[in-house]
């Protein structure tokens, strides 16, 4: 399975390297629980949650993550992963 095969294009990589995003990975939003996520990836699914930044700069509910949204990812354990940046 590709990025591609998730729905990944070529608009979405030039945003992330647009906004310096390309040193994370990339995942897709596929569950939302009360600002925990499931993020799937080509290799996995993570459970996942956003970063403190992300968090404090929402000014409403659309600011954050929300099921198909593609999101900028670092793990940090095993099968957990910090949301960075949604990637529009």
């Amino acid at each position: 399975m590709t990025l591609a095969d998730l729905g990944y294009n070529a608009v979405l990589e030039n945003y992330r390297i647009e906004q310096g995003l390309d040193s994370f990975g990339v995942g897709r939003v596929i569950s939302e629980h009360k600002e925990r996520y499931i993020v799937k990836t080509t290799e996995n699914e993570f459970e996942a949650e956003i970063v403190g930044n992300l968090r404090f700069t929402a000014k409403n509910m659309s600011d954050f993550p929300a099921v198909g949204d593609w999101v900028a990812i670092s793990e940090y354990d095993e099968n957990k992963v910090l949301i960075h940046a949604i990637l529009y």
